[in-house]
């Protein structure tokens, strides 16, 4: 079995060999390379361990290529490791996770039951406490968030943060992460938009 450095350099010959039929797949509608470099990301990728890909043009007209280690600190040090080794020469943008969005904070979450229920978080509030270690508390007061189960509550909370900071400052900024749907009275005194949320962050 080949080394984990070896498969990393044979990830990146193949992805530099490939670029310019990579961009023709993401700039037409249907090309006959499509599923041979879908196939071929998912295969080299998922041999490196047990990452989630992205790859396409971003709001700037930049190309990009992510690849998530799917909330596994684990998983963050090897992606980190693998976008260090991107041919510098490259044009694109390596994320080695998910980075935040530029959205309106709307957003998918599915129930237990695979129901799509959507969300919009454009008037949520948080209450945000500092911990040692340059971790932070938040609760997320969620309005309707009632009507769905905690499962599905929780994944919401995990996924708005992620989108809106990203997937690594959410996997290392954070100690708890609750969601409510009305907060106590002794931190709702306190609570901001969640639209104040980034600008802690960067």
């Amino acid at each position: 079995m080949t080394s984990k450095e070896d498969k990393i350099e044979v990830f990146w010959q193949w992805f530099v060999k490939n670029e310019s039929i990579i961009k023709d797949c993401i700039e037409l509608d249907s090309t006959p390379n499509q599923a041979y470099i879908v196939n071929q990301l998912n295969e080299l990728i998922l041999d490196l361990g047990l990452f989630t890909w992205d790859i396409g043009l971003n709001n700037s007209n930049e190309w990009f290529l992510t690849i998530s280690p799917n909330g596994s600190e684990k998983f963050l040090s090897i992606s980190q490791h693998i976008m260090l080794e991107a041919p510098e020469f490259l044009n694109w943008t390596f994320h080695a996770s998910r980075p935040p969005k530029n959205w309106d904070r709307t957003f998918i979450v599915h129930s237990f039951d695979m129901e799509e229920i959507e969300i919009d978080a454009s008037e949520w509030f948080f209450h945000l406490h500092n911990e040692e270690h340059d971790q932070n508390s938040i609760i997320i007061e969620a309005k309707g968030i009632e009507e769905l189960d905690q499962e599905t509550a929780n994944e919401a909370a995990h996924q708005f943060l992620v989108s809106e900071l990203g997937e690594k400052i959410t996997m290392e900024g954070f100690s708890n992460i609750e969601i409510s749907g009305k907060l106590e009275n002794k931190l709702a005194r306190d609570k901001k938009s969640i639209s104040e949320l980034k600008t802690l962050f960067y």
